[in-house]
């Protein structure tokens, strides 16, 4: 009887265990079944529609959702990249191949497919921006290109800009008001001529415009258009070290050179047998008025500047800075533009990572940033941003192409760097080579320029340099050109 009654009640266990299992869900704590927790979709949308809707055809996007936000296959144009471009268009340097973040969903209106999301907050600048994605450049005729990036709708739009030069120097530029383009036609450009394009995003916040980074087309091995002009007067080269005459008697070298707008600074050396410059070498600054390239001024005695490889203007404290570039020689010194005279010395403070940094031979300032770049003459080469105090903010390696040619001087324009080397008086070895501001290599220029490379400068947006050629062991000139992009 025991027995029977047990196997009763297992029974009837087993029983109800299985009539809660297949029982609906939420019938066991009293909450109906309709209300349980699911996915909420746009009114009058079926499920598998909504969880297979197409970003791409929803954003209004040219192209199929494979072709993907560039539009590469839409234009009906030749090959990737343009390769097949015709000899009768214009040329253009070939698409940068960074990564670029994943193009997001188009935002769009609550309807057939979307599923109800919350409202995002607002956009602020603390937010930032993300990175723009790849561009792709392609000729369309004899007398346009089309460029096509990947769109992303945190950006209010996009700006296109174009030039001739590596540098983006007189570009053009084109604003793309909606956050969905992806593509833009350039049209009325000349036939045969090489083109640069970049393209960022852009957000409007107030009264103020932010912009992420430039995405731009590759440039290291486009072949450069660059000639070099002499400046002149009356017919005849302008030579600074045959204008001061017996004020620079002896100081046959010409070395690092700035500007202030309206004038030069050019610093002459007397080495007196001393090649590094850490002893007995003096150096003179002449000031030159830009305006008719008449010297003005010479320091009335030498003085102690290393071989004042290279000199920057800092138009914030209206000072000159001077790199010695000698081979144990961790400061700059700092010269008065009006007296010409060194007014103190400051050590350049890298802290330990960067000890073994000894010298220093080139320098340029930029006064929106307040900040110096500083390239190491040892230690392969890095470049480091420095604030006013010259303590170290940052650095990045910068290496030159030639090792066995002498950096003789640096300069910067909007996101590049330029580096000029030279080999004593060879003709063959006056090069510059270009950078961004992140230490990328983009191009590498071999001027046809006879004499030394010395020192380089902007005007504007007008890029000089000086030019010392030698005539006998007392006289060298003092030549200055403009290297025309």
């Amino acid at each position: 009887m025991g027995r029977r009654i047990a196997r009763i009640l297992l029974v009837t266990m087993l029983s109800i265990t299985m009539t809660a299992a297949l029982a609906p869900a939420g019938a066991a704590t009293g909450v109906s079944a309709d209300n349980a927790a699911a996915p909420v979709f746009a009114a009058g949308t079926d499920d598998a529609e909504a969880a297979g809707t197409d970003s791409a055809e929803a954003a209004g996007t040219p192209g199929s959702a494979e072709t993907g936000a560039a539009g590469a296959d839409q234009s009906g144009t030749p090959g990737e990249n343009g390769a097949d471009q015709s000899g009768d268009g214009p040329a253009f340097a070939p698409a940068e191949e960074a990564d670029g973040a994943d193009t997001p969903d188009a935002d769009g209106e609550a309807g057939e497919g979307r599923i109800l999301e919350q409202a995002a907050a607002p956009w602020t600048p603390e937010d930032g921006l993300p990175a723009m994605g790849k561009i792709k450049v392609t000729v369309l005729n004899s007398s346009q290109l089309l460029v096509n990036w990947e769109a992303n709708e945190t950006f209010d739009g996009y700006q296109v800009s174009y030039a001739r030069n590596v540098l983006f120097l007189r570009a053009k530029t084109k604003k793309v008001k909606s956050p969905a383009a992806n593509n833009l036609t350039l049209d009325g450009l000349k036939t045969g001529k090489r083109y640069y394009v970049r393209v960022r995003g852009y957000k409007e916040y107030g009264d103020d415009l932010y912009c992420s980074d430039w995405v731009r087309t590759k440039t290291s091995k486009d072949p450069a258009n660059v000639s070099i002009k002499f400046m002149s007067t009356g017919g005849k080269k302008v030579d600074i070290r045959q204008q001061a005459g017996s004020a620079l008697n002896g100081y046959s070298i010409s070395q690092g050179t700035c500007s202030d707008g309206k004038h030069l600074y050019m610093a002459f050396e007397k080495r007196n047998g001393d090649d590094n410059g850490s002893k007995r070498a003096r150096i003179k600054i002449a000031k030159v008025r830009i305006s008719d390239w008449k010297l003005l001024k010479v320091s009335s005695s030498g003085q102690k500047l290393g071989h004042a490889n290279d000199i920057t203007y800092n138009s914030n404290q209206k000072i000159l800075v001077v790199t010695g570039a000698k081979t144990n020689d961790p400061y700059v010194r700092i010269v008065s533009p009006s007296t010409l005279k060194k007014t103190g010395t400051k050590r350049v403070r890298l802290g330990t990572k960067y000890k073994r940094v000894k010298a220093f031979n080139a320098i340029d300032y930029e006064p929106d940033s307040h900040t110096y770049y500083i390239r190491s003459r040892n230690y392969g080469g890095v470049s480091f941003t420095l604030n006013e105090d010259f303590q170290i903010m940052d650095a990045a390696t910068m290496l030159t192409v030639f090792p066995k040619r002498h950096v003789q001087s640096c300069t910067s324009i909007g996101d590049f760097f330029i580096i000029a080397q030279s080999w004593y008086q060879s003709t063959k070895k006056n090069t510059l080579t270009i950078f961004s501001k992140s230490g990328e290599k983009l191009q590498h220029i071999t001027l046809k320029l006879s004499g030394e490379l010395e020192s380089l400068f902007f005007i504007g947006d007008k890029l000089y340099a000086t030019v010392h050629k030698h005539v006998n062991r007392h006289y060298s000139t003092g030549y200055i050109v403009q290297i025309l992009f």
